[in-house]
């Protein structure tokens, strides 16, 4: 099997468009890198720079909740960063900031450059598909401007190295589809072990490749002979292999491996996404197709992927192409909705195959339009693009925005850094989007509730408030008691001061307020009652 880098390389940089919306990515994906400095916001960052950092002493990271593969990518650009760093230390004196931030910021920067170079994979992989460069490009293009993976292509996690892997993988599995070659079923297991060893949810890409398997057949007959089962076989073998590779301690250490350990086993995992009810199912796969991922695609991608959903599973319109890309996503998006946990994040594996299944549902509505409508056809081609992308290029440049702008946690932890003193002053802290930040190492305790009972009187007190989509006016008027705020605030807040407040307009994270509190309020009417109901409880 003869491969050269070169030929391909050559084709990537010659492709001058490409290379244009590979810098329209990146740039989208850069702007806002440093989002949240010095605190980490998301819950997943640390644990993978931690995994990351505990490979320097032991190459196993003890912890199955996740494969490996990422966090040895990770240590491989550490490794680099940190060599190139000590060159440059000897010439120029680097500020502390650099020192004390910079792993992250390279994990970050490994993200972005993983997000903003899977245009290329899946450019290739449409082509592929559909023998058109122009569903090529409008597939970089879709990806480009897809809300959701510029945003998750901010954070240092696991989905946009998968989603990378994954579209390689696509690329193979059409590969399939097309030729069925051995060749192609093994290449396409290898990346699939591979996706999966960045996460476990990489194993249901075998799903369209079995899909492609059967599409290649030319006739029923086909299912009597023995060669799609050798294929499949030795891809799933492949795959198994590729597995290890990534996570070799998966089978050295395969006890903590298949262990249920919280936090630890690969079976706690699978336990920890949980499964929902019956009767909430359909309630949850209303959620993924209606809300999900509008919010995922943004309104002119989903309005196109709300209507190649309904033609294809009620008005026949199966061809192949859709079978392959179509048919998968709403398979495994209805499974993935059984889960108790399913976020956002965990339909990123899917991308690839709705990516392109967009694009060349967009190619036939603009072939539709265009030959009906009697305008100039520059014009008439420009104005439907603008239709589709401007609602995703609108938010996803938002979103970017967003992260380039403090943090409403930023801020507070700056005013309390400012005007508090930790030994003397005592912080009540309420709100689970604020569990992320150490306000104050000491003096200071977590709530649950926004209650008198919640705090000790005895001493004035300053209590920190957080959570998003709280009605301002509910919070620092009338009765201080805003909707979904847990507890009894108004007696707790009734004549507290407002020190300190930050809503969440045009900034990421919740609406924060402090109050300093000297007096609790008296019993309020019906007060004795939501006591009662509170000691039961």
């Amino acid at each position: 099997m003869n491969f050269s880098i070169k030929p391909v390389l050559k084709r990537i940089i010659d492709n001058k468009p490409l290379i244009a919306i590979f810098v329209v990515a990146f740039t989208l994906r850069f702007w806002g890198i440093t989002y949240g400095f010095p605190l980490f916001l998301n819950i997943d960052e640390p644990s993978i720079l931690s995994a990351t950092f505990e490979i320097k002493d032991n190459l196993n990271p003890d912890r199955f909740d996740w494969p490996h593969l990422y966090f040895y990518m990770n240590f491989l650009v550490y490794g680099i960063f940190a060599a190139v760093r000590e060159v440059v230390n000897v010439f120029i004196k680097v500020p502390s900031w650099y020192e004390d931030y910079a792993y992250l910021f390279v994990s970050r920067l490994l993200t972005i450059l993983l997000g903003s170079f899977t245009i290329f994979p899946l450019y290739y992989a449409a082509k592929e598909l559909f023998s058109s460069k122009k569903v090529a490009y409008l597939a970089a293009l879709i990806l480009t401007f897809l809300p959701i993976h510029v945003s998750e292509s901010h954070m240092a996690k696991l989905d946009i190295a998968q989603t990378l892997f994954a579209c390689f993988t696509f690329y193979y599995i059409i590969k399939v589809f097309k030729y069925g070659t051995l060749k192609n079923y093994l290449l396409a297991g290898v990346l699939i072990g591979l996706t999966t060893s960045i996460k476990y949810n990489g194993f249901l890409l075998f799903l369209p490749l079995l899909i492609a398997g059967i599409l290649q057949l030319k006739s029923y007959k086909e299912f009597l002979k023995f060669d799609i089962y050798k294929n499949l076989f030795l891809s799933g073998v492949a795959s198994i292999v590729a597995f290890y590779v990534g996570t070799p301690f998966a089978l050295i250490d395969y006890k903590t491996f298949w262990s249920e350990k919280y936090g630890v086993g690969v079976l706690w995992q699978f336990q920890n996404v949980g499964k929902i009810s019956a009767e909430d199912y359909p309630i949850e796969v209303y959620e993924t197709f209606m809300t999900m991922y509008r919010d995922n695609m943004g309104f002119g991608l989903w309005i196109l992927f709300s209507a190649i959903v309904l033609l294809f599973l009620f008005f026949n319109k199966r061809d192949k192409h859709y079978l392959l890309t179509i048919f998968p996503v709403i398979i495994l998006s209805l499974y993935v909705s059984t889960l108790e946990r399913s976020p956002s994040h965990y339909f990123l594996t899917f991308v690839p195959m709705y990516v392109i299944g967009l694009s060349i549902f967009a190619k036939e509505v603009i072939d539709f339009i265009t030959s009906k409508v009697k305008i100039n056809y520059l014009i008439s081609v420009t104005s439907i693009l603008l239709l589709i992308f401007l609602p995703s290029a609108y938010t996803s440049v938002k979103n970017s925005y967003l992260f380039s702008q403090r943090d409403t946690r930023n801020i507070a932890y700056d005013w309390v850094k400012a005007n508090l003193n930790e030994e003397e002053d005592f912080l009540y802290i309420y709100g689970e989007d604020l569990s992320m930040v150490t306000f104050q190492k000491n003096n200071s305790q977590r709530i649950r509730a926004v209650d008198h009972k919640s705090v000790d009187a005895s001493r004035p007190f300053y209590i920190m408030v957080g959570q998003y989509d709280i009605n301002r006016d509910d919070m620092v008027n009338g009765k201080r008691d805003p909707h979904g705020l847990a507890g009894n605030s108004t007696r707790l807040l009734k004549y507290a001061d407002l020190m300190f407040e930050q809503d969440e307009t045009n900034r990421l994270g919740p609406s924060v307020y402090i109050f300093y509190v000297t007096k609790i309020g008296e019993s309020i009417p019906d007060d004795s009652k939501d006591e009662e109901n509170e000691d039961k409880n």
